[in-house]
């Protein structure tokens, strides 16, 4: 009989981290790079994240391994490296954008990943993407282990 109560706390102890699973995966599942918006005021151009990434920062570092698996995705790399960027704090000296009036693009570099904006398209070189996956995947793991 007493099994039945440690079971039942088991069960419900479980449960709140499957649907923070759960959660993260819908998310993910609809992040898109185009939910990087252009910003910016006299300074020049800056941008800015919106919809899924916004909750994926709310929820925090719990997120990270589910974008680490979508970071060399060319629909959801640069958003998930913006995202890791944030979550793990690292030190950003500045964001230099590039503006080429005649193209309408607006080049970003992030953490050295080197992005695009063209309208509302967002974009990187999938080595690009590559080599940052390898590098995130890397100082997280250096992370966890200090």
């Amino acid at each position: 009989m007493k099994l039945i109560p440690i079971i039942f706390i088991l069960l419900t102890l479980k449960n709140p981290v499957l649907s923070q699973n759960n959660k993260v995966d819908s998310l993910i599942s609809v992040l898109n790079n185009s939910d990087i918006i252009r910003d910016g005021d006299y300074s020049g151009p800056t941008f800015m994240l919106t919809g899924p990434a916004v909750d994926l920062l709310h929820i925090g570092k719990a997120a990270t391994d589910k974008l680490l698996t979508v970071l060399e995705d060319s629909t959801k790399g640069v958003i998930a490296h913006c995202i890791l960027t944030d979550l793990w704090s690292l030190p950003i000296p500045s964001i230099s954008p590039i503006y080429l009036e005649n193209e309408h693009i607006v080049i970003f570099q992030l953490n050295d990943l080197t992005f695009y904006m063209k309208g509302k398209n967002v974009f990187a070189n999938q080595r690009d993407l590559r080599l940052r996956s390898i590098f995130w995947k890397s100082y997280i793991s250096k992370q966890r282990k200090s």
